[in-house]
């Protein structure tokens, strides 16, 4: 055994002092000289380009460079790392590239044979940085691309990628217009940003109609796209493409109907394009600034209401406004954890009172909330509840989206960002829309039937001659009754509120009620005999 160790003990050592002999002694000198063409991104570059640097590695030895190690550092962090080959008198230039999320300095750095394995004469030479400038771009203003003239209809969004996804199931499963990703529906943009939507980080869009019957729409995107991305999307389409170099910026140009043109270009860390709906004109004058555009956004994206409709310490998705059939409307869209919300204002718009769902009343204020139906029309674990309150001229809603379970307390807390909002002005009432029915028979009259949380309330009567003992009450909308104790003495003629736990195929009952058909079984004992009389209920509404 200990003749054993003494053998693993002198390997060992034989290896250690080889490899420092290999190190000191038989190792060449390497004499080589690093270099970064840093002027390859003098230019201005904004995030989300692609930034190609070379480096240039020059073996200036006697001898041949083999698999050394060339460690690449961005801001401090290893990026990428070559391994490099190069006979003696040779060089090798290597093309380092990133795309930049955001703007800043980004330190770039080479060295080699960072572990110091070899030796090198000059250790100064076999590294190099430089640093890259990322400029800021502007912020998205689609609207500066707008022709000028008598608007029927306005729209403009300013979304990040997570808020086009959001407002895209809004309008494609709810058809929420304020929430379009193009304010005129249009198919072929809203298709194209569906598609690309991974590669997308932020978008900006203004839409108009006019009353001469013209529209125009103007679409930025910032993010992975190749700038390309328009022209070719519009070529698949089978539109007629052509390209123009206009004071040294490529602008691509699609007619897309006889009438309709679109025209996109990149500038300024943005694919930008417009889309022209006119008989006298085509994209390329809006482009050239023949056709007059808007110099600054309309009064219906007043900073000012944004702010007030961002009462939440949420994430902003996005922001919207407009102007549709003449009521003006400033909407954001916000992110709470699982929860999206989305609190607008209208303004000078008359609504129905009647409310098709819960109506509150909270300090004076009248409150409406409820759940809007998806245009498939199928319910599923996710549901859209609108609370709107009418206070003064303003229309005041805040749409919240949520898993079917939190419904009820998503309530609440619409109310609350509703009176944030601090618009003073007298609230209007509602009143129902819908009502609640439910019956027995003769012998026991029923009223005022109200549904929440999987539990029916109603109130029976006593037609009967004599009093009762009443021993329970099912409620379910399918399979076997469900009883829920009561143990209530009804005297004759008189009248008691009974509450009972609702169930299908035996699992409690809940989501909304929209049109909720349940059957009912009042079990009682009368002169020491026990029966049970059937009936029903439509739930249409449920109470807060």
């Amino acid at each position: 055994m200990n003749k054993e160790w003494i053998f693993w003990a002198v390997l060992v050592a034989v290896i250690a002092i080889g490899a420092l002999y290999f190190k000191f002694y038989s190792t060449q000198t390497i004499s080589m000289f690093v270099s970064i063409n840093g002027s390859a991104a003098a230019g201005t570059t904004y995030p989300f380009e692609k930034v190609i640097l070379p480096v240039t590695v020059q073996n200036t030895g006697s001898g041949a460079i083999t698999n050394l190690v060339f460690d690449v550092k961005n801001n401090g962090n290893s990026s990428v790392a070559y391994q490099l080959s190069i006979p003696a008198g040779k060089s090798v230039t290597l093309q380092y590239n990133f795309t930049p999320s955001k703007a800043g300095t980004y330190n770039i750095s080479v060295v080699a044979d960072p572990a110091q394995v070899y030796n090198i004469a000059d250790r100064q030479n076999s590294m190099n940085a430089t640093a890259v400038v990322i400029a800021n771009s502007s912020a998205g203003a689609a609207y500066s691309l707008i022709p000028r003239g008598n608007f029927s209809d306005y729209s403009q969004n300013n979304y990040g990628r997570g808020g086009f996804v959001a407002s895209s199931f809004l309008f494609g499963s709810y058809g929420l217009d304020a929430f379009a990703p193009v304010g005129n529906r249009d198919t072929f943009v809203t298709s194209l940003l569906n598609i690309t939507q991974l590669y997308i980080r932020n978008v900006s869009v203004a839409s108009a109609s006019y009353r001469n019957g013209t529209s125009s729409y103007s679409v930025w995107i910032q993010g992975y796209l190749s700038p390309s991305v328009m022209g070719v999307a519009a070529s698949g389409r089978g539109y007629k493409v052509s390209n123009y170099t206009i004071n040294g910026t490529a602008v691509t140009v699609a007619n897309m109907t006889n009438t309709t043109t679109l025209c996109s270009w990149y500038q300024g860390g943005w694919i930008k394009s417009v889309v022209y709906s006119s008989a006298s004109g085509t994209c390329l004058g809006i482009y050239k600034g023949s056709i007059r555009t808007l110099n600054k956004s309309p009064a219906y994206g007043n900073a000012t209401y944004f702010a007030k409709v961002n009462p939440l310490n949420s994430t902003l998705l996005g922001n919207f406004s407009g102007k549709f059939n003449g009521k003006i409307f400033y909407s954001t869209l916000l992110q709470n954890g699982a929860t999206f919300v989305a609190p607008q204002i209208s303004i000078n718009s008359s609504e129905d009172s009647r409310c098709l769902g819960v109506i509150s009343r909270q300090n004076g204020t009248s409150f409406c909330s409820v759940f809007v139906v998806p245009l498939n029309g199928f319910i599923t674990g996710i549901a859209l509840i609108r609370t709107t309150a009418y206070i003064g001229n303003y229309n005041l809603s805040v749409y919240t989206l949520v898993n079917n379970s939190r419904v009820f307390q998503s309530i609440p807390t619409a109310f609350s960002i509703i009176n944030k909002f601090n618009i003073s002005g007298t609230s209007a009432s509602f009143s129902s829309g819908f009502s609640n029915t439910c019956q027995f028979n003769l012998s026991f009259p029923c009223s005022n039937a109200n549904f929440y949380n999987g539990t029916l309330v109603l109130r029976v009567t006593n037609k009967l001659n004599q009093s009762l003992h009443l021993n329970s009450l099912s409620c379910y909308s399918m399979g076997n009754p469900v009883p829920t104790k009561l143990n209530q003495s009804l005297p004759a003629l008189g009248s008691m509120n009974l509450s009972a736990s609702c169930y299908s195929l035996g699992k409690p009952l809940g989501g909304i009620p929209l049109n909720l058909q349940l059957s009912l079984r009042l079990n009682y004992t009368a002169a020491n005999v026990t029966k049970t009389v059937a009936g029903n209920a439509t739930i249409n509404i449920f109470s807060s």
